[in-house]
């Protein structure tokens, strides 16, 4: 961890540095040529600033930064400068700022730097929850030549040195991290087999840009082409390698990487590398392609930090909807752009894209917005609606039938603007009057006031009692349905109170009378257990001592055979005595409090390992629990887990990772077997995976299990400890 925190300092210092150096001066982009022994410039890279500065095409420069222009450098091309001199009727100066170039302050400045905070976030979170070394030095990469932006376009050697290294660099080790993956995922898909081959362009790379030190004029074209021509030629392995792995293993995460880190990739290699590289000219320029590259961090942590609490093929089957979309209308309003305006086709590729991004934004703004709003219906009455879903939230947090009744009678005061609200509590044996004919959720009118029964018993009414309310149809029709609802909150909370009595007796140090319900909970479970035991212990060790009874029976009989009998009696006994150590191991694992928690994990995975026809991998943290009952927990869970991957996984391989974290711990369960519907995961109470969400729910942590037919199976299981 030092290495890489000591790895992590040096990065941020040497990104501080260059953006430092890439933004010291404005960009001016000035293209010039001599002409008659004097530098005239020939042309703008950006017009806007130089019209306010009053800088023309056909002016004379004489000096920059009040040094007097000799040659024209690398290009003929000034690059940056705070101040020109040109001669018009005088010599003339003209101070440039940041804020007169803020395209340029933007492109190799600002967004940089955000990418550089987001990527630095992102690869901390990666260290911490899952470490993937190779991935996570792609990311560093990325943002290292991003943040080299503002260092190249000036023809900074140090910084053009870097980008054009880490530009072919990253693609190399997203490739050997993609091998990897895939690997782990199935080891059956193994490709490229050979990681030399992987590095051979960037050390190329790495030659051409020593030598351009040396040889500026002579390779600066043609290391721009090669860098160029080389992301072209790995991108499209990338697409061939994720293709391919998808075709075979149809996982998931291959979908994912193509989303996350291979898609913001693309329109930089088809709208700036690859037309450059064939044509000479781009259809994007490279700043704003580079933009795309500001989604890889943000996705990566969009994926990761809600840690699966949402479905992951169901929002990529959302984004393939909203795409299909966002490109129809992408389509059709550049079309009708075509028709009504003439435009280039560099506009028309930057309007599309606009419109195109802006649209899938739309969508999700709308999605956040249809849900945000989803309990009021779009009518004039809408209204009401949300009075019964809003009152419902209300009182559903209420653990007193008393505090329900108080919030349901501010409800309908707030909703229904009316003066007095009130339940009356009233026994059937005293009414007399109308009351008495009232069913649960009927209301009656009585001049300017209405009743309404609430909840009915064996012996009591619950009755509202609303004053001075002149209702319409529409208050009506929502306040006997929210009536309805009320009676089986009440009922409920009632349930609620008599269990919270019972518990608060067995809070009472005197008290030996246990609730009924509980003793017979505790008891229903232990008999369940004896049962279990019971049959496991006839099955093997009771049939094994009828055996040896009827051996022993046959040695009395017949004396020439008696040693080789006692023999096998011999034998067998010894393979009691060990089914017997297994069961009571079973019951108990004695490592627990002799050895710890990691000894007793260890044993478990030796001995599964001899019987497991799967490759079993395991990274167990040491683990210094507070809770005494948590190391039991644990073996039992992960017990549970190998049990189930012997009997049902069918799989090739098993990952568990057991993690410490803070005062908490987290436990990662991964195989390639045949896996199943977690939506029918009720109905695989004999696969453990239903005992198992019990025993995590007892001790107050979560698990998570995704899971589809033939495609595996992986169990996320989180403890947290008082301090988080």
């Amino acid at each position: 961890m030092k290495r890489i925190g000591l790895g992590m300092s040096l990065f941020c210092i040497l990104v501080i540095y260059l953006l430092y150096v890439g933004n010291k001066e404005p960009y001016v982009g000035l293209q010039i040529e001599e002409q008659a022994g004097s530098w005239k410039i020939v042309n703008i890279y950006d017009d806007k600033w130089a019209q306010k500065k009053d800088i023309h095409i056909g002016d004379q420069v004489i000096a920059v930064n009040g040094e007097e222009l000799v040659d024209g450098g690398i290009g003929n091309i000034i690059r940056s400068a705070s101040t020109l001199t040109i001669m018009r009727d005088q010599a003339i100066e003209i101070k440039i700022r940041h804020l007169d170039v803020v395209n340029q302050l933007l492109f190799t400045g600002i967004f940089p730097f955000i990418y550089f905070i987001i990527t630095v976030i992102c690869c901390i979170y990666l260290l911490k929850k899952r470490p993937m070394y190779l991935f996570m030095l792609f990311l560093l990469t990325v943002c290292l030549a991003y943040c080299s932006v503002g260092n190249s376009i000036r023809y900074q050697l140090f910084g053009k040195f870097i980008i054009e290294n880490c530009v072919v660099l990253c693609f190399a080790l997203f490739i050997h991290f993609l091998r990897n993956y895939i690997n782990e995922l199935d080891p059956k898909v193994l490709f490229p087999k050979h990681i030399l081959p992987i590095y051979s362009l960037p050390i190329v790379m790495l030659g051409l840009s020593i030598a351009e030190i040396f040889y500026p004029n002579t390779l600066y074209s043609f290391n721009g082409t090669f860098v160029l021509s080389a992301v072209c030629v790995y991108m499209l392995f990338v697409l061939f390698l994720l293709g391919k792995a998808y075709v075979k293993i149809r996982k998931t995460e291959m979908v994912v990487l193509f989303v996350c880190v291979v898609a913001p990739f693309i329109p930089f290699v088809l709208l700036f590398a690859l037309p450059q590289t064939l044509v000479g000219e781009y259809i994007m320029s490279s700043e704003i392609a580079a933009l795309f590259f500001l989604l890889i961090p943000f996705l990566i942590l969009f994926i990761q930090v809600p840690e699966r609490l949402f479905h992951l093929d169901y929002h990529i089957s959302k984004l393939r909807y909203y795409l299909l979309y966002a490109t129809l209308m992408t389509v059709w309003f550049i079309g009708a752009l075509c028709v009504v305006a003439t435009v280039s086709i560099r506009e028309i590729v930057g309007l599309a894209v606009f419109i195109f991004i802006s649209f899938i934004i739309f969508l999700y703004v709308k999605e956040r917005f249809d849900f945000a709003h989803r309990k009021v219906m779009f009518s004039l009455k809408g209204d009401y609606l949300h009075f019964v879903y809003s009152t419902i939230e209300q009182i559903g947090k209420m653990m007193t039938v008393d505090e329900l009744l108080h919030t349901f009678s501010q409800q309908l005061e707030k909703h229904l603007k009316i003066d007095k609200v009130q339940v009356e509590r009233v026994n059937i044996a005293q009414l007399n009057d109308e009351r008495a004919l009232l069913k649960v959720g009927e209301l009656k009118k009585q001049q300017a006031n209405y009743i309404g029964c609430l909840y009915q018993s064996a012996e009591q009414k619950y009755i509202l009692r609303m004053e001075n309310a002149n209702l319409r149809r529409e208050e009506l029709i929502s306040l006997e349905l929210l009536m309805r609802y009320i009676y089986s909150f009440i009922e409920n909370t009632q349930l609620v109170e008599d269990l919270v009595t019972d518990l608060q007796k067995l809070k009472q140090p005197k008290e030996e009378v246990y609730p009924a319900w509980l003793d017979k909970v505790v008891w229903l479970q232990l008999e369940q257990e004896k049962s279990e035991l019971a049959q496991e212990l006839h099955d093997t060790v009771l049939q094994e001592q009828i055996h040896v009874i009827r051996l022993l029976e046959g040695a009395w009989r017949d004396e020439t055979k008696g040693n080789s009998i006692v023999q096998s009696i011999h034998e067998q006994l010894i393979d009691v005595n060990k089914q017997l150590r297994l069961y009571c191991e079973k019951l108990k694992p004695p490592l627990l409090d002799t050895l710890g928690l990691a000894a007793a994990l260890n044993k478990l995975f030796r001995e599964t390992a001899k019987k497991a026809d799967f490759t079993l991998i395991h990274d167990i943290d040491q683990l210094q629990l507070d809770d005494p009952q948590m190391p039991l927990l644990v073996y039992r869970i992960l017990q549970e887990m190998l049990n189930n991957a012997l009997r049902h996984a069918q799989a090739t391989y098993v990952k568990i990772d057991v993690k410490k974290l803070g005062t908490g711990l987290d436990i990662t369960y991964m195989d390639n077997g045949v896996g199943c519907d977690v939506t029918a995961l009720a109905s695989f109470s004999t696969m453990g995976l239903k005992g198992m969400q019990e025993r995590v729910q007892a001790c107050n942590g979560t698990i998570e299990i995704d899971s589809y037919p033939e495609e595996g199976m992986q169990i996320y299981i989180s403890f947290r400890g008082e301090e988080e």
